[in-house]
């Protein structure tokens, strides 16, 4: 691994599968992750997760995707919502 600083540039770590550059944007420092675009998503997935709570992690009972519960809602569209609701209501 390496590092480097300069004014802006705050760092860059070099590794294996994933390189972060850091740098300082308007008082706050900003990590750019630099990649493999599969690693890039995996990294970002677990940021979110850290971000919002593994248990907020949800399986949408209609396509079985992902996605990130953030109100009551139980799917992940409203078009996978509406498919499960037109079934139910033609059952009857």
């Amino acid at each position: 691994m390496r590092g480097v600083t300069d004014s802006n540039h705050l760092m860059t770590v070099s590794g294996d599968v994933l390189s972060f550059w850091c740098v300082r944007q308007r008082g706050r420092v900003r990590v750019f992750p630099l990649g493999n675009p599969v690693y890039l998503v995996v990294y970002e997935v677990a940021r979110v997760l850290e971000a919002v709570g593994f248990e907020k992690l949800k399986a949408c009972p209609e396509c079985k995707r992902l996605f990130v519960k953030v109100t009551k809602k139980r799917f992940c569209s409203t078009r996978c919502q509406s498919r499960a609701y037109m079934r139910e209501y033609r059952k009857e």
